[in-house]
């Protein structure tokens, strides 16, 4: 590999490689583990080292380059899609990106990938209060609601203040410390929080902050399944503590996190779910870890009509 970074056409020679690089992304999710030679049998080590390198060095790709790699990820996005959703090999990249450049640029975004991950509502979205700026979390925030499921809960919009690559590497290295058996989706971030990433789906480019989802989990778009119940995919899970807590807005709420499930079960211990972590990144983690990570008490289940 070494020969291939000291070439003049490096950048070309990669780029052909991932392009014809098969992952059998079948076979990661049949055996959902992380042992060394499953990742190199199916594939999948390469396709992380791509995607780091190529997020890495986005800048260093010229035009007709950049166009090539946006088609290539749009490909692999299509061939990894509902086959293993535990691995995230195919949007590291903007992962890498977003602690390199701090913003992913949407050039670079194949259409497949924002229509998923960037769902737009007609008469929906945020509405700011005004344009002043308020210091919450520690990041530059604008205050307002954001309009989603017929009804509206209180918001912050992300403007600037994110952690450093390095606080951002810390954060990633105490929940691999501590967690090993989690696997990271996303790194840490401050510009979203468990509630808006489950409750609006705005993956990567999440920008926002709800204290309380409670008002969307009510609307008549979702039906509560029931207190501690069973849960199928794509379910959405609050879980409670046994305290009201303000909002920020007015009201109160016993919600401390919010999942969604990508793998259902019969109980907290076979739910497998995915969600972002506070401070930390998004994580894919079965429901028994998040309910102790948070100190929970019970769990809402919820099933989009």
């Amino acid at each position: 590999m070494q020969r291939v970074f000291s070439r003049d056409d490096a950048k070309e020679v990669l780029l052909k490689k991932y392009n014809t690089l098969i992952v059998d992304y079948n076979l990661l999710s049949e055996r959902p583990n992380w042992a060394s030679n499953l990742l190199i049998q199916s594939g999948y080590a390469k396709e992380l080292f791509l995607q780091s390198y190529f997020g890495n060095n986005i800048d260093n790709l010229n035009m007709d380059e950049k166009k090539k790699k946006k088609n290539i990820i749009s490909e692999k996005y299509e061939q990894k899609k509902g086959k293993c959703d535990k691995f995230a090999t195919s949007l590291l990249i903007y992962d890498e990106i977003q602690q390199v450049k701090g913003s992913i640029p949407s050039e670079i975004v194949p259409n497949n990938i924002t229509n998923d991950s960037l769902i737009t509502y007609s008469n929906e979205g945020f509405n700011e209060f005004g344009p002043e700026l308020h210091n919450i979390n520690g990041t530059l925030c604008k205050v307002g609601m954001y309009n989603k499921y017929g009804t509206s809960a209180g918001c912050y919009k992300y403007v600037s203040g994110d952690y450093t690559s390095d606080e951002i590497a810390e954060l990633d290295q105490y929940i691999r410390a501590t967690h090993p058996a989690w696997v990271k989706i996303f790194s840490a971030t401050k510009a979203y929080n468990c509630h808006s990433y489950a409750w609006l789906e705005l993956v990567v480019f999440n920008k926002y902050w709800i204290n309380n989802p409670d008002s969307y989990a009510k609307s008549a778009s979702f039906t509560k399944i029931g207190v501690n119940r069973p849960a199928q995919n794509k379910d959405k899970i609050i879980i409670d503590g046994l305290r009201f807590q303000a909002d920020g807005f007015g009201n109160t709420t016993y919600a401390l996190h919010s999942v969604i499930v990508y793998s259902g079960g019969t109980g907290a211990s076979n739910i497998q779910t995915q969600s972002k972590l506070g401070k930390y990144g998004v994580y894919n983690a079965s429901l028994n870890d998040m309910i102790d990570f948070y100190g929970g008490a019970t769990y809402r289940v919820y099933r989009k009509n």
